[in-house]
């Protein structure tokens, strides 16, 4: 049995690896608006179900959510600059990028800070 569970548990680890890697959802992950990361390591987790208030980290909008799981950006900004609404990365974690909060999509940048 537990050697088993431990098969399992090995084989799903490779292939998030194999995910991570090749991003087979590519599509569907930038439409969500989130790094490769959070895509595929966060779905899943447990969260607390109550109303939890989280600033956008650019430009200070109040976002409200119905559970835990907040966001860094809010979807405008995420979408504006091109990064990881989740974590604020960059959508392809690129960490060669430098950040300008004012240029709009300019597909160069570096994430805000937390």
């Amino acid at each position: 049995m537990a050697t088993a569970r431990s098969n399992r548990r090995y084989d799903d680890l490779v292939k998030l690896a194999e995910n991570l890697q090749r991003d087979p959802q590519l599509e569907l992950r930038i439409q969500e608006n989130v790094c490769v990361t959070c895509f595929y390591t966060e779905r899943g987790q447990i969260v607390m179900n109550a109303f939890h208030h989280q600033p956008c980290g650019l430009c200070l909008t109040p976002q409200i959510y119905v559970n835990s799981r907040t966001d860094v950006l809010c979807l405008k900004c995420a979408n504006e600059h091109s990064l990881c609404k989740h974590c604020g990365a960059d959508w392809n974690l690129d960490s060669t990028r430098e950040f300008d909060p004012k240029e709009k999509s300019s597909g160069i940048g570096s994430e805000p800070s937390p």
